[in-house]
Protein backbone atom coordinates (compact mmCIF):
# COMPACT_ATOMS: atom_id res chain seq x y z
CA UNK A 1 0.00 0.00 0.00
CA UNK A 2 2.86 2.44 0.99
CA UNK A 3 4.50 1.23 -2.46
CA UNK A 4 1.44 2.13 -4.46
CA UNK A 5 0.49 5.73 -2.48
CA UNK A 6 4.59 6.27 -4.00
CA UNK A 7 3.89 5.37 -7.43
CA UNK A 8 0.97 7.54 -7.30
CA UNK A 9 2.46 10.84 -5.58
CA UNK A 10 5.86 9.92 -8.47
CA UNK A 11 3.36 9.81 -11.56
CA UNK A 12 1.45 12.59 -10.14
CA UNK A 13 4.87 14.94 -9.73
CA UNK A 14 5.59 14.03 -13.06
CA UNK A 15 2.91 15.23 -14.92
CA UNK A 16 2.72 18.09 -13.00
CA UNK A 17 6.16 19.45 -13.90
CA UNK A 18 5.70 18.18 -17.69
CA UNK A 19 3.05 20.95 -17.78
CA UNK A 20 4.68 23.93 -16.21
CA UNK A 21 7.96 23.01 -18.12
CA UNK A 22 7.45 21.39 -20.71
CA UNK A 23 10.75 22.14 -23.14
CA UNK A 24 13.00 21.20 -20.14
CA UNK A 25 11.22 17.86 -19.70
CA UNK A 26 10.38 16.79 -23.37
CA UNK A 27 12.24 18.15 -26.46
CA UNK A 28 11.67 17.37 -30.33
CA UNK A 29 13.82 18.36 -33.12
CA UNK A 30 12.93 17.66 -36.71
CA UNK A 31 14.91 17.10 -40.10
CA UNK A 32 14.69 17.01 -43.38
CA UNK A 33 16.96 16.65 -46.72
CA UNK A 34 16.34 16.00 -50.00
CA UNK A 35 17.42 12.98 -52.32
CA UNK A 36 17.85 13.06 -55.94
CA UNK A 37 20.15 10.94 -58.56
CA UNK A 38 22.02 12.43 -61.94
CA UNK A 39 22.45 10.63 -65.06
CA UNK A 40 23.86 11.47 -68.25
CA UNK A 41 22.54 11.84 -71.95
CA UNK A 42 24.96 11.48 -74.77
CA UNK A 43 23.70 12.80 -78.23
CA UNK A 44 26.16 12.04 -81.20
CA UNK A 45 25.94 14.14 -83.87
CA UNK A 46 27.61 13.31 -87.39
CA UNK A 47 29.74 15.97 -88.54
CA UNK A 48 29.17 16.73 -92.58
CA UNK A 49 31.26 15.12 -94.33
CA UNK A 50 33.55 17.52 -97.27
CA UNK A 51 35.39 14.24 -98.79
CA UNK A 52 39.41 15.14 -98.24
CA UNK A 53 39.01 14.87 -94.24
CA UNK A 54 37.30 12.65 -91.95
CA UNK A 55 35.75 14.11 -88.99
CA UNK A 56 35.09 12.49 -86.04
CA UNK A 57 31.41 12.71 -84.66
CA UNK A 58 30.81 14.77 -82.15
CA UNK A 59 29.66 13.86 -78.81
CA UNK A 60 27.77 16.25 -76.63
CA UNK A 61 26.33 15.36 -73.04
CA UNK A 62 23.37 16.49 -71.18
CA UNK A 63 23.41 15.78 -67.42
CA UNK A 64 20.18 15.88 -66.04
CA UNK A 65 19.14 16.07 -62.30
CA UNK A 66 16.24 14.06 -61.17
CA UNK A 67 14.63 15.17 -57.82
CA UNK A 68 13.87 11.54 -55.86
CA UNK A 69 12.28 12.33 -52.72
CA UNK A 70 12.15 14.33 -49.69
CA UNK A 71 12.64 12.53 -46.31
CA UNK A 72 12.19 13.73 -42.72
CA UNK A 73 12.99 12.39 -39.28
CA UNK A 74 12.63 13.26 -35.34
CA UNK A 75 14.44 13.24 -32.39
CA UNK A 76 15.24 13.69 -28.72
CA UNK A 77 17.59 15.91 -29.73
CA UNK A 78 19.05 17.21 -32.94
CA UNK A 79 22.26 14.36 -33.06
CA UNK A 80 19.51 11.62 -32.86
CA UNK A 81 16.79 12.96 -35.19
CA UNK A 82 20.26 13.83 -37.97
CA UNK A 83 21.71 10.10 -37.27
CA UNK A 84 17.85 8.43 -37.74
CA UNK A 85 17.88 10.97 -40.84
CA UNK A 86 20.95 9.50 -42.31
CA UNK A 87 19.78 6.46 -41.74
CA UNK A 88 16.59 6.77 -43.78
CA UNK A 89 18.59 8.81 -46.85
CA UNK A 90 20.94 6.01 -47.05
CA UNK A 91 18.25 3.56 -47.84
CA UNK A 92 16.93 6.58 -50.42
CA UNK A 93 19.67 7.12 -51.95
CA UNK A 94 19.85 3.14 -52.84
CA UNK A 95 16.38 3.35 -54.14
CA UNK A 96 17.43 6.58 -56.62
CA UNK A 97 19.77 4.59 -57.75
CA UNK A 98 18.09 1.33 -59.07
CA UNK A 99 14.98 3.76 -60.45
CA UNK A 100 17.91 5.70 -62.34
CA UNK A 101 19.27 2.26 -63.44
CA UNK A 102 15.67 0.75 -64.76
CA UNK A 103 14.00 4.09 -66.22
CA UNK A 104 17.68 5.36 -67.93
CA UNK A 105 19.88 1.98 -68.52
CA UNK A 106 16.89 -0.61 -69.33
CA UNK A 107 15.36 -0.09 -72.60
CA UNK A 108 13.32 -2.76 -72.09
CA UNK A 109 12.30 -2.36 -68.82
CA UNK A 110 11.59 1.22 -69.62
CA UNK A 111 9.00 -0.01 -72.59
CA UNK A 112 7.51 -2.97 -70.60
CA UNK A 113 6.19 -0.11 -68.22
CA UNK A 114 5.10 2.33 -70.55
CA UNK A 115 3.36 -0.73 -72.40
CA UNK A 116 1.76 -1.80 -69.25
CA UNK A 117 0.64 1.50 -68.36
CA UNK A 118 -1.60 1.41 -71.41
CA UNK A 119 -2.81 -1.69 -70.99
CA UNK A 120 -6.85 -0.72 -71.05
CA UNK A 121 -5.87 1.92 -74.02
CA UNK A 122 -4.19 -0.56 -76.23
CA UNK A 123 -7.28 -3.07 -76.65
CA UNK A 124 -9.63 -0.22 -77.93
CA UNK A 125 -6.83 0.95 -80.71
CA UNK A 126 -6.70 -0.52 -84.57
CA UNK A 127 -3.47 -1.76 -85.73
CA UNK A 128 -2.59 1.46 -86.99
CA UNK A 129 -2.94 3.45 -83.74
CA UNK A 130 -1.11 0.59 -81.79
CA UNK A 131 1.92 0.63 -84.22
CA UNK A 132 1.92 4.73 -83.77
CA UNK A 133 1.80 4.08 -80.29
CA UNK A 134 4.57 1.55 -80.06
CA UNK A 135 6.81 3.52 -82.48
CA UNK A 136 5.73 7.07 -80.15
CA UNK A 137 6.87 4.75 -76.66
CA UNK A 138 10.08 3.54 -78.48
CA UNK A 139 10.93 6.85 -79.06
CA UNK A 140 10.23 7.98 -76.09
CA UNK A 141 12.23 4.88 -74.34
CA UNK A 142 15.66 5.72 -76.38
CA UNK A 143 15.45 9.59 -75.91
CA UNK A 144 15.23 8.74 -71.52
CA UNK A 145 18.56 6.01 -71.86
CA UNK A 146 21.79 7.46 -70.63
CA UNK A 147 24.12 6.56 -67.76
CA UNK A 148 23.73 7.10 -64.12
CA UNK A 149 25.90 9.27 -62.20
CA UNK A 150 25.29 9.10 -58.57
CA UNK A 151 22.25 9.47 -56.49
CA UNK A 152 22.93 12.58 -53.58
CA UNK A 153 20.86 14.07 -50.75
CA UNK A 154 21.09 17.21 -49.34
CA UNK A 155 22.30 18.72 -45.94
CA UNK A 156 20.18 18.32 -43.28
CA UNK A 157 18.25 20.79 -42.10
CA UNK A 158 16.92 20.53 -38.65
CA UNK A 159 14.58 22.37 -36.42
CA UNK A 160 13.15 22.57 -32.88
CA UNK A 161 9.88 21.51 -32.58
CA UNK A 162 9.35 22.06 -28.70
CA UNK A 163 7.38 25.50 -28.64
CA UNK A 164 9.69 28.00 -26.58
CA UNK A 165 8.25 29.16 -23.21
CA UNK A 166 6.80 32.35 -23.07
CA UNK A 167 9.26 34.88 -20.86
CA UNK A 168 12.37 32.84 -21.73
CA UNK A 169 15.50 34.88 -22.92
CA UNK A 170 12.81 37.72 -24.26
CA UNK A 171 11.22 40.55 -22.26
CA UNK A 172 8.36 42.75 -22.38
CA UNK A 173 8.79 46.21 -22.81
CA UNK A 174 5.88 48.84 -21.33
CA UNK A 175 3.97 48.34 -24.46
CA UNK A 176 3.41 44.26 -23.95
CA UNK A 177 5.60 43.94 -26.83
CA UNK A 178 8.41 41.33 -26.51
CA UNK A 179 11.76 42.46 -27.05
CA UNK A 180 14.87 40.26 -27.09
CA UNK A 181 17.98 40.99 -24.72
Amino acid sequence: MLIQARVYRILITVFVLRAIFPTTLSAEFLCRADTSYSWIKEKTAIAPSDGKTEMPPKVSRNEMKVFWTSSEARGEDEEKAKAALMNKLEAEREKARESCKKEHENVAFCIASKFSAMKSVLQQLDFEARRTLRDSIASDCAAQQGLCQEAVSTDPTCKNLTPAVEGEGEEKDGKGKKKKK
